[in-house]
């Protein structure tokens, strides 16, 4: 027993430094590169509190429920683009402007990463 045990506290050191050393970590520094276009609607809150503008009902269970009962407050909450304020980036003046000049063409795959 007391092998097995040695055995697991080793492994996950060395896994940490195996995936340390190989770049796993490297996409980490994405999120500090500077964004290609800026929002005009960024939200109001950074981690929205979805309990203040909605209803949860049956957590845990297979019929479990979000209902919005304040969409205007939730849509300011968490900005452009996402429900119920996706259509808010038809009105971003960026947005516009790469519409204008067709940098939109194609796939939403095209424009992963």
């Amino acid at each position: 027993m007391r092998n097995n045990y040695s055995l697991y506290a080793i492994r996950y050191p060395l896994i940490v430094c195996l995936l340390l050393t190989t770049g796993c970590g490297r996409g980490l520094s994405k999120l500090e590169e500077t964004p290609s276009f800026n929002l005009s609607d960024k939200g109001s809150e950074y981690i929205v509190n979805y309990a203040k503008y909605g209803k949860f009902e049956n957590i845990g269970s297979s019929k479990y429920k979000y209902t919005i009962t304040d969409q205007a407050g939730l849509s300011k909450a968490v900005g452009e683009g996402i429900h119920p304020n996706a259509s808010s980036v038809l009105k971003d003046p960026e947005y516009k402007t790469f519409k204008k000049k067709n940098k939109l063409q194609g796939s939403h795959w095209d424009f992963i990463n």
